[in-house]
C-alpha cells in the first residue's frame, strides 16, 4: 500500500534530484539502495538515474514537495532536462519530459531522441567545486551535487570560475556515481582527506578562458530553461555566417577560434575528422554541446544571442547585423523560457 512519507530533505539551489534522493538516504540511515527505493519508490528494484529520472510526479506527490513545487518545477530546475533538450524541438521535448513525468522511457531514447551519444547520460565520474563545496557547508551544513558540475563539457566552475575536481587530491580517489546506490557528496573521500580544503588554482591561459565561457553558457541553459525551435536556429546561424561575409561553412575559422587542446578537453571531435559541425548548421545534429559551441563561435555568448547584442563579439568583417530580437519573434526561435 503506498503512503506519503513524512521527512524529505529541502531542495538546494541548482541541486540534482540524485544528491536530494541520495541526502535523504544519509539522514534515515539507510544501508542499502533497496531501502531508499521502498521508500521513495514504493519498489526496491527502481536504480538511480542521474540526468533524467522517471516517475517525478510519484515522487513529488509521496514525498509531499507538491506543497511547494510541481513536477514541473522539479523536472525543469533540479534534473539535466534543460540541458539536454534545449535543441531538440517542441516535439520531442515534450516526448522526453512525459517520459520522466510517468514511468515509460523508450530504452534508446538517450540515443535515438536526444540526438546525443548514449554514454554520455552515463558518466560515473562526477565533478565538484572545491570552493562551492565550502561555501555550502558553511550555508547548509552539508554539500550537494550540482547541476552544472554534471553538464557534459563543462570543466570550470561557471561561479567560481576555477577547474573542476574529480578526484581526491591527497591520495587520488576518483569520485563516482553508480546505479547500484545512491552516492552523496560528502566533504571528506572515503579515507578521510578533506575535499574542501583543495586550494583552487586560477588559471588565465586562452583555453581556460574558453572553458568558463562555455561553462557560463551551459549555467544561463539549464537556469533560463530556454527551449529553441532547431528549424529555425539552424537558419539563423546561417543567416549570421552570411552577415560576416561567408557563402560557406569556414570550418577553420571554428578550430582557429577554439583551438585544438579546447576542442580535446571537451572530447568534442576535430570538425575535419567528422561532419558534426555541417550538421549543426543543417539541422541534423541536436547536441547541445555542439550547439553551444556554435553558439560561442558566432554570437560571443548565449546571452548575446538571447539579447540580440553582438557588438562586442564580432569574429570577422560584418556588413550588417542581425536582428536577432525581431528574429525570434518573427521565427518563433524562442520557444520558451522559464522563470
Amino acid at each position: 500500500m503506498s503512503y506519503n512519507i513524512g521527512y524529505f530533505p529541502s531542495l538546494y539551489n541548482d541541486e540534482l534530484l540524485y544528491s536530494v534522493i541520495a541526502r535523504y538516504g544519509v539522514h534515515m540511515g539507510h544501508t542499502s539502495l533497496e531501502q531508499t527505493a521502498t521508500e521513495l519508490f514504493d519498489n526496491p528494484l527502481v536504480h538511480p538515474t542521474v540526468d533524467l529520472p522517471k516517475r517525478m510526479a510519484w515522487l513529488v506527490k509521496r514525498t509531499r514537495l507538491n506543497s511547494f513545487i510541481s513536477v514541473q518545477g522539479m523536472i525543469y530546475k533540479h534534473t539535466m532536462f534543460p540541458f539536454y533538450t534545449a535543441f531538440l524541438g517542441e516535439k520531442r521535448r515534450s516526448k522526453v519530459f512525459w517520459a520522466m513525468f510517468g514511468s515509460s522511457f523508450e530504452k534508446n531514447y538517450a540515443t535515438n531522441g536526444l540526438g546525443i551519444r548514449s554514454e554520455q547520460l552515463k558518466m560515473d565520474t562526477q565533478k565538484y567545486c572545491p570552493v562551492c563545496l565550502q561555501d555550502d557547508y558553511l550555508n547548509y551544513g552539508e554539500a550537494y551535487w550540482h547541476r552544472i558540475h554534471r553538464a557534459p563539457g563543462v570543466q570550470r566552475c561557471a561561479k567560481h570560475k576555477i577547474p573542476l575536481i574529480s578526484n581526491c587530491n591527497v591520495c587520488g580517489e576518483e569520485l563516482t556515481l553508480s546505479r547500484n546506490r545512491y552516492k552523496a557528496l560528502s566533504v571528506t573521500c572515503t579515507n578521510g582527506h578533506s575535499l574542501a580544503t583543495v586550494a583552487p588554482v586560477i588559471e588565465n591561459g586562452a583555453v581556460d578562458k574558453l572553458a568558463i565561457g562555455y561553462a557560463e553558457d551551459a549555467a544561463l541553459l539549464l537556469e533560463r530553461n530556454v527551449a529553441f525551435e532547431p528549424r529555425y536556429l539552424a537558419e539563423l546561424y546561417r543567416d549570421r555566417l552570411y552577415e560576416l561575409g561567408y557563402e560557406k561553412l569556414p570550418t577553420g575559422r571554428f578550430t582557429g577560434y577554439f583551438g585544438n587542446q579546447f576542442l580535446r578537453e571537451m572530447g568534442v571531435p576535430h570538425p575535419d575528422n567528422t561532419d558534426w559541425l555541417t550538421r549543426v548548421f543543417r539541422n541534423e545534429d541536436w547536441n547541445p554541446v555542439h550547439h553551444l559551441l556554435v553558439i560561442r563561435w558566432l554570437f560571443g555568448s548565449l546571452n548575446n544571442l538571447l539579447a540580440g547584442n553582438f557588438d562586442n563579439a564580432m569574429l570577422f568583417p560584418v556588413t550588417g547585423q542581425v536582428d536577432v530580437k525581431e528574429a525570434l519573434i518573427q521565427n518563433d526561435l524562442l520557444m520558451k523560457v522559464a522563470a
